[in-house]
């Protein structure tokens, strides 16, 4: 899958509206250092950038499988339908997570080319809220460490959304419903999970610069992105387990 034209289109585009971002709202910040430049790039549309990257790249490779009769061959050949889709998941969370860490890791190039070197130069209030998350007080001490920690949620995040299109290939054979799905789950969580149901809803977790900075505890910042995730990961992995093996044994 990394071989695919699309892997690379979505890295390339990752990279390039990350440093949209960064022309168009930070063009003229002083203070502002390659340490910090990723906490302080973020915005709502680079968080719906994710499922749309973890559907395009590997969401809908089961669906294409078993589309064209591939699975049959492979489980033919003696390998347990367990194993195979354990595979796929592997591969799948794999694939997802090099997309956007490409995607990122090309934008800290073309920062570091542009961007002084250095940690962010920033005077926090007290508090440090007005700061960016994920965690402002890791961003007020260090803000290379904080764009880590950003990093690493959104490379998680895009990993598990696309077990999302895995799941919903095991039901269909159709690799663009596999591929909406993520992104038609994370917009529509904006509008029916709001309230207090915005504690489970995707979006808050992707928006990790404002948003999960203000819905998430303050002692709870470091680790419940993670936990979030991981948890929703293992139902979208037994799930597909279940189904797979129950469609491929009728």
């Amino acid at each position: 899958m990394i071989i695919r034209p699309r892997f690379w289109v979505m890295v390339i585009i990752t990279s390039l509206m990350f440093s949209y971002e960064l022309f168009m709202r930070h063009a003229d910040n002083r203070e502002l250092r390659l340490g910090g430049v990723l906490s302080l790039t973020g915005s709502p549309l680079i968080a719906l950038l994710i499922p749309i990257t973890s559907g395009i790249v590997s969401s809908g490779s089961l669906a294409q499988d078993r589309r064209c009769g591939y699975t049959i061959l492979v489980l033919a050949r003696g390998i347990s339908r367990q194993q195979y889709l354990v595979i796929k998941i592997f591969t799948t969370i794999i694939v997802s997570a090099l997309a956007t860490l490409f995607g990122i890791l090309g934008f800290l190039l073309i920062s570091s080319c542009i961007v002084p070197w250095g940690n962010t130069i920033v005077a926090p209030p007290q508090d440090g809220r007005w700061l960016p998350g994920p965690v402002p007080q890791l961003f007020s001490r260090n803000p290379l460490l904080n764009d880590l920690l950003c990093l690493a949620m959104l490379t998680v995040a895009t990993s598990v959304l696309s077990l999302l299109g895995l799941f919903i290939s095991t039901i269909v054979n159709n690799e663009y419903i596999a591929m909406v799905t993520p992104f038609t789950l994370t917009v529509g969580s904006v509008y029916l999970l709001r309230g207090s149901f915005e504690i489970v809803s995707p979006y808050s977790y992707l928006e990790v610069w404002n948003m999960y900075r203000n819905m998430v505890p303050l002692d709870m910042l470091f680790y419940a992105a993670f936990v979030y995730w991981f948890v929703v990961a293992c139902v979208f992995c037994i799930g597909s387990l279940l189904i797979f093996i129950w469609r491929e044994s009728i």
